[in-house]
């Protein structure tokens, strides 16, 4: 079984996981000293979530619990996994052992393969609505998230040189695998950091115009795993983005 959290808020993040892996263990959860059932990946720590972080987690995992009666994978900020992590952990999600419970925490859904989220139960933790956002969670990952002015101004320029430009990076992909789903990260990296702001500012209209879009550059990354024709997969792309920006 899968459990997908989602929730602006980092700490409110960690607290309902911790919580609901503690319903599963049976016994309370020290931190500073887990459980020999429980197995964590945190996000906050590094920039990135790596394939190398979720095969180790799934290796542990393949064992009998020890004391209770599931083994627990649990990744806070599974929102930094790499797309090639994703990959890697859907495979387990999948075929999950009967004895093996995944809880993965976000700050939204599209942040993540929609393939992830479909096989995932989805809880939205629900705060009092008078509580202030924005929260430092949210002003420490603005901070987190690099700038990329390149991207800027790649999104500024007219379609007919935003294709020329598609077709200079398709060529370069041929001698240096993967600058186009580097592109494609940046590209979604830029309108995150927007997600966030406007998260903060609670403009409800501007939330799901990016949703939209950062959902598109998931399944446009997704796609590419796949082995879908790169040129013909951002070229696709960047005509939605067109049609949504403008």
């Amino acid at each position: 079984m899968t459990t997908l959290i989602i929730h602006p808020k980092i700490s409110i993040q960690r607290n309902t996981a911790l919580s609901i892996a503690q319903d599963y263990l049976e016994k309370p959860i020290d931190i500073k000293k887990l459980p020999p059932d429980l197995h964590i990946i945190d996000g906050a720590v590094g920039t990135s979530i790596g394939i190398d972080d979720v095969k180790t987690l799934i290796k542990e995992l393949q064992y009998q619990p020890y004391e209770a009666k599931y083994q627990i994978g649990l990744i806070f900020r599974s929102d930094r996994l790499t797309t090639e992590a994703q990959n890697a952990l859907l495979k387990s999600l999948e075929e999950p052992g009967e004895q093996t419970i995944f809880i993965l925490t976000t700050t939204h859904e599209q942040f993540l393969l929609p393939t992830i989220v479909s096989r995932a139960r989805k809880v939205y933790v629900r705060e009092n609505l008078d509580q202030e956002v924005p929260t430092q969670e949210l002003e420490d990952c603005i901070k987190e998230l690099p700038q990329s002015p390149a991207i800027g101004q790649f999104l500024e320029r007219d379609i007919v040189d935003k294709f020329l430009e598609i077709e200079e990076l398709v060529k370069k992909e041929k001698d240096s695998p993967g600058v186009v789903q580097d592109f494609l990260h940046e590209l979604q990296r830029y309108f995150r950091i927007q997600l966030i702001e406007a998260t903060e500012e609670k403009d409800i209209t501007e939330i799901k115009h990016l949703l939209s879009i950062t959902k598109k550059i998931s399944k446009t990354l997704f796609f590419i795993s796949k082995n879908a024709n790169k040129r013909l997969a951002l070229e696709n792309l960047i005509l939605q983005l067109e049609e949504s920006i403008m």
